[in-house]
């Protein structure tokens, strides 16, 4: 975050164990009407992200520690507990895991084939779009929050 007044906060918090004071040093490092934009996993993904996270972690397998999922109403009440007017919301990369999975790995490892993953993305793209209980069912949900004046 930028104490300019315009930060991203992605892939940081759901990996604390006091997301509060997370939240409070983003708030206190942002000037008065200081905007940030604030990512965590989605609880409610319907590819069952969270699950899997679950039993990776319980296997001891999945790489980056300690994660918690959100849902919207969750991610909303705690960042106005902790001071932040939210501006929006919204989600990204609503597509089974196992499709990304495939297409990063094709992107670093065999890139002519990344394209090919591309066909896969459209479906989902288009039920994200055009039918609303979609909408915010990606598997990163975000605000835009502000730091009231």
């Amino acid at each position: 975050v930028r104490s300019r007044g315009l930060g991203d906060v992605y892939k940081r918090q759901e990996h604390s164990e006091r997301i509060d004071e997370v939240l409070n040093e983003i708030y206190r490092v942002l000037k008065p009407g200081g905007k940030a934009l604030i990512g965590v996993p989605n609880l409610l993904d319907p590819f069952f992200r969270y699950p899997m996270i679950k039993i990776m972690m319980f296997l001891n397998i999945y790489p980056f520690g300690k994660e918690d999922s959100f849902s919207i109403s969750k991610l909303r009440t705690i960042l106005r507990e902790n001071g932040f007017k939210i501006i929006g919301t919204g989600s990204l990369i609503f597509l089974p895991a196992f499709i990304r999975i495939l297409d990063l790995f094709f992107y670093k490892h065999i890139p002519f084939l990344s394209k090919l993953t591309g066909v896969f993305y459209k479906p989902f793209m288009f039920l994200k779009n055009k039918i609303k209980r979609f909408s915010m069912s990606g598997y990163m949900i975000y605000a835009v929050v502000q730091k009231v004046l």
